[in-house]
Order: structure tokens, then C-alpha cells, then sequence
């Protein structure tokens, strides 16, 4: 078991970096497109980038940091911010659902 452990660890190391690099990138563009929509989770680069952590491990993201951001309510209709939506399910499929089982399968592969 401790050298399939030891003999993955570069591997997973190697999805990890992707996966942070695909979180840096979304929390680049999260912040320049959100940061007066919801600075308290899209302020600077730092914030940006937790938000993208909270996000992928699903961490109550979807009430706290995503349903103020959805609808837009400035005027007596409410309506549903498809940019908004699109940037947090994109995220989602590409993060989540790809990249995590990438490592999962580095992993296995081992």
C-alpha cells in the first residue's frame, strides 16, 4: 500500500496543479466580472479564490455564495443572471465533476 502511495503522489500532484490552475483562472475571471456584484466573495484575487475553493467542495455554495448572485431584482421583475449561471455550472462540470475524477483515477491507475 505505501508504494502505490508513494508512487502516485507525483501524479496526483500533477491533477492538483491543473485543478488549481483551472480555480485560478475562474477566480481571475470571477473577480473582474463580480467584484461589485458580491464583493464580500469576489473582492480581490485571495477572496476570489477561496470562493472557487468553497465552491468545489460544495461547501454551502450554492445558498451563500451563488442565490444572491442568480437574481437580479433592481427592477419590480425579478429575473435569473444566465452569465452568473452559466460561470458557476461550468465551473462545476469542469472542476467537480472532471478534474476531481481525474485524480481519483490517477489514483486507481497507481
Amino acid at each position: 500500500i505505501l508504494a502505490a502511495v508513494a508512487s502516485a503522489v507525483l501524479p496526483v500532484c500533477n491533477a492538483f496543479l491543473v485543478l488549481l490552475v483551472v480555480s485560478a483562472i475562474y477566480a481571475i475571471i470571477g473577480a473582474n466580472w463580480f467584484h461589485a456584484t458580491a464583493p464580500e466573495y469576489f473582492e480581490n484575487f485571495h477572496t476570489a479564490l477561496f470562493t472557487m475553493f468553497q465552491v468545489l467542495t460544495g461547501d454551502s455554495w450554492a445558498s451563500s455564495v451563488s442565490r444572491g448572485m442568480f437574481t437580479d431584482c433592481e427592477t419590480s421583475v425579478c429575473k435569473t443572471d444566465t452569465g452568473v449561471a452559466f460561470f458557476f455550472v461550468s465551473y462545476i462540470l469542469i472542476a467537480s465533476l472532471m478534474l476531481l475524477n481525474v485524480v481519483v483515477a490517477v489514483l486507481l491507475g497507481e
